[in-house]
C-alpha cells in the first residue's frame, strides 16, 4: 500500500527513492503488532556485509519473503491462514534474497545479492535464499519451521555461491 513517499510491506515501511539510502520503519509493517514491538527480525545467516551485498534501505531490513501465493488480488478479502486446507505443508515465510542486474550500483557485471519481500511459484523469478548450508528455512502456517531444499535447476547463476532459487511450489500453492 502506498502512502507517505513509500510503501507499507508486511515487514515494514520503505521509503521510495534511491537504492540503499532509503528510509525503513518496520513499526509500520503488518506484523508488527503481533511481534512484542521488535519488528521483523534479520536473519544472522545473511551477510549484509558482503561486498556484492545490496540494501534496500540505510540499513538492513528484512531478509524474509513472504509466500505470494497466500496474497489475495487487491479486488479480494484478503486469505485466512485459520482456513488453510494443510498448514503443516504450506508455507507462510522463508529465507529470500533476489540477485539484481538492474538498478545501480548492481548490473550485468556485477550481479548484486539483495534482500527480497516474497516467494513465489513463478518459474522466472529465484527469490528464495539457501543460506544456511544451501538450505533454506521456512515457517509453515502452523507455526512450525522446517528446513527446504532448492527446487532442481533453480539456482541463479549469476551468482552460483550464493544459492538463491526456488522452493518447491508444492509447498507455496494453496489448494
Amino acid at each position: 500500500m502506498a502512502t507517505n513517499g513509500g510503501d507499507i510491506y508486511w515487514f515494514g515501511w520503505l521509503a521510495r527513492g534511491s537504492e540503499g539510502k532509503r528510509a525503513f520503519d518496520p513499526s509500520r509493517g503488518a506484523l508488527f503488532p503481533y511481534l512484542g514491538g521488535r519488528g521483523v527480525e534479520v536473519c544472522p545467516a545473511l551477510d549484509y556485509s558482503l561486498q556484492q551485498f545490496k540494501l534496500k534501505a540505510s540499513g538492513a531490513a528484512y531478509g524474509y519473503g513472504y509466500n505470494l501465493c497466500l496474497s489475495a488480488p487487491m479486488s479480494q478479502p484478503a486469505i485466512n491462514l485459520n482456513k488453510i486446507i494443510r498448514p503443516t505443508e504450506t508455507a507462510v515465510l522463508a529465507d529470500a534474497a533476489q540477485v539484481n542486474t538492474f538498478q545501480p550500483p548492481a548490473s550485468p557485471d556485477p550481479p548484486m545479492l539483495e534482500e527480497f519481500y516474497y516467494v513465489s511459484t513463478n518459474a522466472d523469478e529465484a527469490t528464495a535464499h539457501f543460506r544456511h548450508g544451501q538450505t533454506a528455512r521456512a515457517a509453515f502456517c502452523d507455526g512450525h519451521v522446517g528446513t527446504e531444499k532448492p527446487l532442481g535447476g533453480s539456482l541463479d547463476q549469476r551468482l552460483p555461491d550464493q544459492f538463491v532459487g526456488r522452493l518447491r511450489p508444492e509447498i507455496l500453492t494453496v489448494p
